[in-house]
């Protein structure tokens, strides 16, 4: 019998075929992105039309701001001077991209506008891609980024074109994230640590809030379990250097503009219960974004106490890390998705108050990335759990993530329209905050951009009835009443600003300007000089000085002040003319064209300066030259009838009686009294 053959057929090894990409699951993926980055575009399209919010930070950080107007090698090097600050804070890479939108866009508001949003689409897929490389879900992935695409606590940070460095430094945030993440998973490649420092120094070149990215490293290295050695911690140094570098920069930067808020009426315990609410504000606010406004204004105290919510905040906090210890199944997501935000918002909760809004909607731009993470692996943890109970839970999900969708989605939409121009957005805040006199104030701040004088005068008596002290409101309802040329009532502001800030000269000279229009030559005189006295090169007390004494006719005296002012900025043609005014009255005829001479070539279309090189080349018996510069103050201005009087008086003296009778009538029609006089004297 032939014994059996128990062993087993070696086969032969087949090569593992390699796993092919899954077309159909990257194209719906693709489809997805673009569908969010599309969406993201279309609601905040309102943002793209919107203008300058004139009345805001837009104008010193880019209308009105020198440094962006050249892209020389020289000018570069000047935005990265550690000496360099703009709007109290030191952000190059920011001010570099205002000036290259400069250089291609010059001052086109919408432009500014459309980059704010392409670099916050970028930061959508950034998101994307950070949330995709940490999880390996793109549920995740999606909701964490449609979220954050669309939230409307973050349309300030898109639609305020002063706000770029946000946008901007959130950019260079996620993609030194990102690198880390592959630093982490790519066997500590450290070409990807490089890379992960470099986007943090862009970073905090852009903005200073990117000191607390190095507390996001950690949390990730608490969410990847990586275990605390010496080689962890040597990693670390150079986050922390760069950190402390830009914090210490920053600092000397708020302090040298005044930016703390010293918060007299709230002592140390007050500021706790402050920066709590403060951190329930945006809690909440992610759930409820409702009552959105530009300031949210710090609260009033009620016989020493603050509202009772500051209070519930605080226990509020507590019994959330409650739950975070409870949930040990979550309590890894739940710790770095919190701590994420808290590390990130942790700088403007103002526990060290800055500015003078108690929370600000942009700040929850990045914090919250962390707050969103812990919605979207929860979805994934309902996606992977297969029972009929679970499998509800998740349609609810969706239907819910729907809703807000469409909800977040419209809000942002309607948002984007506040932010339309200044005036738009404070009355805004002046209807969420009716009882706060700041709100009015700034209100009546912005109308003034707009010379809406009885805007103005209307929304700065609100703030003033709430609070007879409120200084800015008294400011501008002076200056609308200025305008007005109703001298009395703008007097009377101009002392209250004075009463409650004696060392404001602008209100001096103000008020100087008002004194002199109703001829109160003794007040206005001391206005200026008071003015002069507490800011000895305040360039415009020395002009409107000059100006009433020249009036008055101490043309000398007017002349010593001219010059004073003209030392301190040689750029103002109305000056030059002025100079030469009064070296015309003292009839230094010679020394008086130079000076209008060079009030032309500064201003070709100024008036004035040709009327007045008439006048001295009339006296100087250049008829000839007088009609040639009255007839170019004509073409400038037809309707300024002491040119045709003059021009009629030179053309009398060269025997064209039937010319200057003429312009006599002209001037006389005009209902100027010397043209009539000149008329009936000479032309009958």
């Amino acid at each position: 019998m032939q014994k059996k053959n128990n062993k087993k057929r070696i086969v032969p090894p087949k090569t593992v075929p390699a796993i092919k990409p899954n077309k159909k699951k990257s194209f719906f993926l693709f489809l997805k992105i673009f569908v969010i980055l599309l969406l993201t575009a279309v609601i905040y399209y309102n943002s793209t039309k919107n203008d300058f919010i004139m009345s805001w930070d837009d104008y010193p950080i880019v209308v009105d701001n020198p440094l962006i107007r050249s892209l020389s090698a020289d000018n570069i090097k000047t935005f990265f001077s550690t000496k360099t600050f703009v709007g109290a804070n030191y952000h190059p890479v920011t001010v570099l991209s205002y000036a290259i939108d400069y250089h291609f866009f010059k001052l086109d508001p919408h432009k500014y506008h459309l980059m704010n949003l392409i670099f916050h689409l970028l930061n959508v897929l950034l998101v994307f891609i950070l949330v995709y490389i940490i999880t390996k879900r793109d549920s995740a992935a999606i909701i964490v980024s449609l979220l954050f695409g669309i939230h409307p606590m973050h349309v300030e940070s898109v639609a305020w074109i002063a706000e770029r460095k946000d946008v901007l430094y959130t950019l260079f945030f996620l993609g030194s994230l990102i690198f880390y993440v592959k630093y982490i998973k790519k066997d500590k490649n450290y070409f990807y640590l490089c890379l992960s420092l470099f986007a943090l120094l862009l970073s905090l070149y852009s903005k200073p809030a990117a000191v607390c990215l190095p507390g996001v490293i950690v949390l990730l290295d608490y969410y990847y379990g990586r275990k605390l050695n010496t080689k962890l911690i040597i990693e670390k140094i150079p986050y922390f250097i760069l950190a402390l570098i830009f914090g210490l920069i920053t600092m000397n930067a708020q302090k040298e503009f005044g930016a703390f808020n010293k918060l007299v009426a709230y002592n140390f315990i007050d500021r706790i219960f402050m920066a709590c609410h403060s951190l329930m504000f945006y809690i909440y606010k992610m759930f409820a974004p409702v009552g959105l406004a530009a300031m949210h204004y710090y609260p009033f105290k009620n016989k020493g106490w603050l509202p009772i919510n500051y209070y519930l905040s605080f226990l509020i906090i507590i019994a959330i890390i409650y739950c975070v210890y409870r949930f040990k199944n979550y309590r890894k997501l739940l710790a770095f998705g919190l701590l994420f935000y808290v590390v990130t918002i942790l700088l403007v909760i103002q526990l060290v108050p800055i500015g003078n809004a108690i929370v600000a909607e942009r700040y929850s731009y990045v914090p919250y990335i962390g707050l969103f993470f812990i919605i979207g692996q929860f979805y994934c943890d309902i996606e992977d759990k297969k029972n009929k109970l679970m499998k509800f839970v998740k349609y609810a999900f969706i239907g819910v993530l729907f809703i807000y969708t469409m909800f977040f989605s419209y809000s942002t939409w309607q948002r984007n329209k506040v932010w339309e121009n200044c005036v738009t957005l404070f009355v805004d805040a002046a209807k969420k905050y009716p009882l706060n006199n700041e709100a009015h104030s700034q209100v009546a701040s912005a109308k003034m951009k707009f010379r809406d004088y009885d805007g103005v005068i209307e929304a700065a008596t609100k703030a003033i009835n709430i609070n007879a002290n409120c200084m800015a409101a008294h400011y501008n309802r002076g200056m609308s009443y200025y305008y007005q040329k109703k001298y009395k009532e703008s007097i009377e502001d101009y002392t209250e600003v004075i009463r409650i800030k004696p060392d404001y000269i602008e209100a001096y000279n103000n008020r100087g300007l008002s004194r002199q229009d109703i001829n109160d030559v003794k007040g206005a005189m001391e206005d200026y000089s008071m003015a002069l006295q507490l800011k000895p090169e305040y360039m415009e007390a020395y002009i409107n000085r000059g100006a009433l004494k020249s009036n008055i006719g101490d043309f000398q005296g007017s002349l010593d002040d001219y010059f004073k002012g003209l030392a301190l900025n040689p750029n103002i043609p109305e000056v030059y003319n002025n100079i030469g005014f009064s070296l015309f009255s003292l009839r230094k005829l010679d020394e008086s064209i130079v000076y209008f001479n060079k009030a032309i070539e500064m201003k070709p279309d100024f008036m004035m300066p040709y009327f007045n090189r008439g006048n001295s080349k009339f006296y100087k018996g250049d008829f000839q030259g007088a009609i040639e510069d009255y007839n170019l103050a004509l073409r400038l201005d037809d309707k300024f009838s002491n040119s045709y009087v003059n021009l009629g008086l030179a053309k009398f003296r060269l025997n064209m009686k039937n010319e200057a009778c003429n312009d006599w009538q002209k001037a006389l029609n005009m209902g100027n009294p010397q043209g009539m006089l000149m008329y009936k004297s000479y032309c009958r």
